[in-house]
């Protein structure tokens, strides 16, 4: 335990925090798989979490990213998807589960057939809610990019010369996708969760972002009450 709470998986605190209790999660058979995919990730990233694996007896396996999944086609330009798809998603994935069965589910999430969040323990609302939101989230995002390409001159010349594609990803850096509201209120309800919440969560009318929530705080105290505050006053 004191070599895990030792060890490092993200550059930013609280991230790290979160990492560790979802890797206990597995561990502990709460969650059936954690997964890493951060933008930054890193080489040394990738041995820390070798090294946990053997250290909790988890089983350790590189991907490639799974895809964003939506339940119908987004209606923007394909290069804007393209740009898009290159600055917000991960390219590769980290891996660690208990059950040897999981690789089948892991392949799929790979090959876009599964949601993600079904295998990292999400509620079933909540991953099909996201799912739901996907499409309408980045529609919205593409209309807000393409308005402030236009009333910013400035940045038009600054990418002339430059394909479609080339300039949405300029425009994605200079403007990233705004926060959505579901974020910071699924830390204020429920800090220990590994999810963000659906408005049925949010909103109680379903108990399960509440139970999985209450799941990771008894986890987190049973370990270290430290570390558990630390979470809970970090992500607030």
């Amino acid at each position: 335990m004191k070599r895990l709470l030792r060890s490092r998986t993200a550059s930013d605190h609280d991230w790290d925090l979160e990492n560790k209790l979802q890797v206990l999660a597995v561990k502990a058979r709460i969650k059936p798989a954690f997964m890493n995919c951060s933008a930054g990730m890193i080489a040394a990233d990738r041995v820390e979490f070798r090294q946990l694996a053997a250290l909790l007896g988890l089983h350790y396996k590189a991907t490639t990213a799974p895809p964003f999944r939506a339940t119908r086609k987004l209606d923007v330009k394909d290069s804007f998807l393209k740009a898009s798809a290159d600055v917000l998603q991960p390219k590769d994935a980290i891996w660690l589960y208990s059950n040897i069965d999981v690789e089948s589910l892991i392949s799929k999430c790979i090959f876009g057939e599964l949601n993600v969040g079904h295998i990292l323990g999400y509620p079933r609302c909540c991953v099909e809610w996201h799912e739901g939101m996907r499409a309408p989230e980045m529609e919205a995002f593409f209309r807000q990019i393409e308005e402030r390409i236009t009333n910013n001159p400035q940045i038009l010349r600054g990418i002339q010369g430059r394909t479609e594609e080339e300039m949405y990803r300029f425009a994605i850096l200079e403007w990233p996708m705004p926060r959505p509201d579901y974020v910071s209120e699924t830390r204020r309800l429920y800090p220990f969760a590994p999810h963000y919440a659906c408005p049925s969560c949010l909103s109680h009318q379903s108990q399960e972002s509440e139970k999985l929530n209450n799941q990771y705080k008894e986890l987190a105290f049973s370990l270290n009450p430290q570390f558990a505050q630390e979470i809970e006053s970090g992500v607030r």
